[in-house]
């Protein structure tokens, strides 16, 4: 009887199975963070009164051992629209 050559499918199927395998353990988070500067006005009273001056968009990438509660690997992307 001869092998069966798996297809190009097949062999990626199974590459994502091992891969995700290893992935057990860990949360993989993703924050998204807009972070605003500016100021608030001489009459100001509540935080309605905060006039935005700048706003930048980031992406915090973050993945975390489930038992360790240890952080394994965090990325930061800017995200420009």
């Amino acid at each position: 009887m001869g092998w069966l050559v798996p297809t190009e499918a097949q062999r990626e199927s199974i590459a994502r199975a091992l891969g995700e395998a290893d992935q057990t353990r860990t949360w993989n988070l993703m924050i998204d963070v807009i972070a605003q500067s500016g100021r608030y006005p001489p009459n100001a009273s509540t935080l309605a009164g905060f006039v935005v001056e700048g706003e930048q968009h980031y992406w915090v990438h973050v993945a975390i051992d489930r038992l360790t509660g240890e952080v394994l690997d965090k990325q930061i992307e800017v995200v420009n629209e």
